[in-house]
C-alpha cells in the first residue's frame, strides 16, 4: 500500500469533516421536508430502540433516523435509515449490508400517532453520494448470487450537496432513491425519492433549523470536534491561559447544544457524550493547544496568529498520526530484526 503524503491526509480529514456535515444537513434536510409535507408522513427522530425477537430473546436496533409514512389505505408504514458516511471497499459494503438484516423481522417500539402505530416498514441505507453507486453495485451482486436476501423491501437513498439550477437555487441537498420501491405503499413518496428530493439549506427558513444542530448521534470525527469546541466553546468561554475541567466543558457543551433532531418518542434529546470531548482536549495537548493540568483539567493556550483553524487543526492532527505511524513501523522492524537475530 503506498505511502500516504501528508497533503493527501490532510485533504481525507477535511472531505470526512464535510460529510460529517453533509449528514447534519440531511437529518434536518427529512426534518424539514416532513413538516412541509405531513400528508406524506413525519419526521420521527432517533435516540429511539425498535425491538424485535430472535431465536425467543429480546434484540434492539437504534436508526439513525426514523421516518413514519402514510399508506394509501390510511395506516402507517416505518422508514429506519442507517446513514453512512464513508465506505472505501466492497467487503466493508457487504458487511454493512448483511448487518442491515436486523431490520428485516417485525419490529416494535415505533410512535403512535392518531391512535395509529406503523403494521409494518421498509428499509433505508444511506450513503453519500459519491459511495451510492458501488453500494449498489454490491448489494445487486449479493442479491444476486444469493449471498443475501430480503423479506422487506430495501432501498438505497443517497444524499450529497449539489450545485445545479434545474432546480432554480444553487447549492441544495439532494436525497434521490437509487435502489428499491415505495410504490403501492406511498406513490406521491416515492415518486419525489425517484425524482430526487431538493432541499435548499442555504434559505433563511432552513437556517433556523441548523442553529445548534451541530451533531448527530453518530461520533463526529475528531477534528470536526476540535474546530467546533474551538471556535464555539473555547474561544467564547475561557480567557488567554485559563484552566477548564472536563466536567465544566461537557457543561458548557450541552448548555450550547440545542437541537430537536435527535429527540426521542418522549421528546428527549441525548447529550453529547464526555468521551468525544475528552478525545479532543487530549488531541489539543498532543498539537500544543493546550495543556494538561491533571488527568480532567486542562490550560488553554489561545494562539492569535491561527487564521484557519479548521486547516491548521487537520494537518497539525495529521502530521502527529503520520509520527505517530513511522515511531511504529520502526520499532516493528526492530522487534522483527531482533527475533530473527535470537
Amino acid at each position: 500500500m503506498p505511502k500516504m503524503s501528508l497533503s493527501e491526509a490532510v485533504s481525507i480529514k477535511a472531505k470526512e469533516m464535510d460529510r460529517y456535515h453533509q449528514q447534519i444537513l440531511l437529518c434536518l434536510g427529512l426534518l424539514f421536508f416532513f413538516e412541509k409535507n405531513k400528508s406524506l408522513g413525519m419526521f420521527v427522530g432517533a435516540e429511539i430502540d425498535l425491538k424485535y425477537a430472535l431465536n425467543s430473546v429480546q434484540k434492539c436496533v437504534r436508526p439513525d433516523v426514523i421516518i413514519q409514512a402514510w399508506k394509501k389505505d390510511g395506516k402507517l408504514f416505518g422508514i429506519p435509515i442507517e446513514i453512512k458516511l464513508s465506505v472505501d471497499y466492497d467487503i466493508e459494503i457487504k458487511k454493512e449490508l448483511n448487518e442491515m438484516k436486523r431490520y428485516d423481522n417485525q419490529l416494535s417500539g415505533w410512535k403512535e400517532f392518531e391512535g395509529l402505530t406503523p403494521d409494518d416498514h421498509v428499509i433505508v441505507y444511506a450513503p453519500n453520494g459519491l459511495d451510492s453507486g458501488k453500494v449498489k453495485r454490491v448489494l445487486e451482486q449479493e442479491l444476486k448470487s444469493g449471498n443475501i436476501k430480503f423479506n422487506r423491501e430495501f432501498c438505497i437513498w443517497e444524499w450529497q450537496t449539489v450545485t445545479s439550477q434545474k432546480y432554480g437555487k444553487g447549492d441544495v441537498l439532494l436525497i434521490k432513491q437509487i435502489f428499491g420501491d415505495l410504490h403501492g405503499m406511498c406513490d406521491s413518496l416515492n415518486k419525489q425519492l425517484t425524482d430526487g428530493i431538493p432541499i435548499d439549506y442555504e434559505s433563511e427558513e432552513f437556517a433556523k433549523k441548523r442553529e445548534g444542530a451541530v451533531f448527530t448521534r453518530k461520533k463526529p470525527p475528531k477534528e470536526y470536534m476540535m474546530v467546533w469546541l474551538w471556535t464555539n466553546v473555547l474561544q467564547q468561554s475561557v480567557d488567554s491561559s485559563s484552566n477548564i475541567t472536563l466536567d465544566e466543558l461537557t457543561k458548557k457543551v450541552n448548555q450550547f447544544y440545542k437541537s430537536e433532531l435527535m429527540n426521542n418518542n418522549d421528546g428527549q434529546s441525548f447529550f453529547i457524550k464526555k468521551d468525544w470531548i475528552r478525545e479532543a482536549m487530549d488531541w489539543f495537548c498532543k498539537i500544543k493547544l493546550c495543556k494538561e493540568s491533571s488527568e480532567t483539567c486542562y490550560n488553554i493556550v489561545m494562539n492569535k496568529k491561527i487564521r484557519n483553524i479548521s486547516k491548521f487543526i487537520c494537518t497539525q492532527v495529521a502530521k502527529k498520526e503520520k509520527l505517530r505511524k513511522i515511531n511504529t513501523d520502526t520499532n516493528q522492524m526492530a522487534l522483527e530484526t531482533f527475533t530473527q537475530g535470537s
